[in-house]
């Protein structure tokens, strides 16, 4: 079930007890949805959700897998409590606050997957999932607000450089060279643009390993601060 952009609210029972469905995307659009939208709709096994606010959930019993678009900022209480078949989760880069018990008694949950860079969880975000689930994370980013709910935990350094060649694409087909007052001396773009071509083909290559996106990492870095100080 792809929901088109566009649509605002799910009113109550809207979908209920379509056993058949096996897929739900929720758009960026989405508003509000009633938390008995979804009511004995156990088929539902995926979702991709991007809308701002994530509310109750609860329904969807037998979800396993679910995605946060980046057009999500907030989870909401209670929004998966006690999703036990839920088993892995994918946050988006944006999404900045998880609140009280989104998560908790998720004991399926396996593994979670964070883009997030800043993220606050609040008091028992998930509590009572499995002592065994892993979080993995972008190395260079901080991950204390997890703690005390992840023992397994997997600084990626892949993922890491994934994050900063997209950002640095975007700093690219922002800047502007040229002589005027906060313009980037020419040539430089040039320069810094062959380096995330560069490092993005090293990225696609299945033999790349962490400790060599490691320091790919590093080199990148390296280019933004000579970037960043031609201006």
């Amino acid at each position: 079930l792809v929901l088109p952009e566009g649509i605002t609210k799910i009113e109550y029972a809207a979908f209920k007890g379509c056993s058949g469905i096996k897929f739900l995307k929720l758009p960026s659009s989405i508003v509000s949805y009633d938390q008995y939208a979804f009511s004995d709709c156990g088929g539902i096994k995926e979702a991709y959700i991007d809308c701002p606010t994530v509310t109750d959930l609860r329904a969807l019993s037998g979800i396993r897998d679910v995605f946060f678009g980046e057009n999500v900022k907030t989870i909401k209480f209670n929004a998966f409590y006690n999703c036990k078949n839920l088993g892995s989760i994918t946050i988006s880069k944006n999404v900045a606050t998880i609140e009280s018990s989104a998560f908790s008694s998720c004991s399926g949950l396996a593994s979670v997957l964070s883009y997030a860079k800043y993220i606050n969880l609040d008091y028992n975000a998930f509590y009572g999932i499995s002592s065994e689930a892993t979080l993995t994370y972008p190395a260079g980013y901080d991950y204390s607000a997890w703690k005390g709910y992840f023992s397994n935990v997997v600084a990626d350094n892949l993922l890491y450089l994934q994050i900063m060649l997209e950002d640095t694409q975007a700093l690219l087909d922002t800047s502007i060279e040229g002589a005027h007052y906060g313009s980037y001396l020419p040539g430089t773009k040039q320069e810094l643009q062959a380096l995330v071509d560069e490092l993005n083909s090293k990225l696609e290559d299945e033999s790349t390993d962490d400790e060599q996106a490691k320091s790919y990492v590093e080199q990148l870095k390296a280019g933004i601060d000579k970037f960043n100080s031609q201006i």
